[in-house]
């Protein structure tokens, strides 16, 4: 009985901790990345950094990724394998922090239409683009 219990305590310990932790805290996948800052910063050029820098800004905080990481990110990395990457499903349930939901309001909070994040392809480039409109390069 007492083993029970303390097996039902640590299962639930460990689902807490996995809800209320950042989830780039958890995998830290991009950790093992090298930056991509030099691509972001020549396919958009200083006229529209500002922009780059509010779709950066927007989406790491809506995904729970820290500053630091935010140029480990490529340009062709899709915003629904990121989800993936931070939250595999597990079963039936995968746990979720509403990024999308997040991520949709606040780009309608700038103006923004959210509407093709829908589509499972939508890479980071795409969504910079929205913000800053379209790159010069991308190579």
């Amino acid at each position: 009985m007492i083993f029970c219990i303390l097996t039902s305590l640590t299962v639930f310990s460990i689902v807490l901790s996995l809800i209320f932790e950042s989830p780039s805290e958890l995998s830290g996948w991009l950790d093992r990345r090298s930056s991509h800052e030099a691509l972001w910063r020549r396919a958009f050029p200083n006229a529209q950094q500002a922009s780059v820098e509010a779709a950066f800004e927007d989406f790491c905080f809506s995904f729970g990724i820290s500053e630091a990481r935010k140029f480990k990110l490529r340009p062709s990395d899709t915003v629904y394998g990121i989800y993936r990457k931070e939250y595999p499903k597990i079963g039936f349930m995968t746990p979720d922090a509403m990024e999308y939901e997040e991520l949709a309001m606040s780009m309608e909070e700038r103006g923004l239409n959210a509407d093709f994040l829908a589509d499972t392809t939508t890479t980071i480039r795409q969504l910079v683009c929205e913000y800053a409109g379209p790159p010069i390069t991308m190579h």
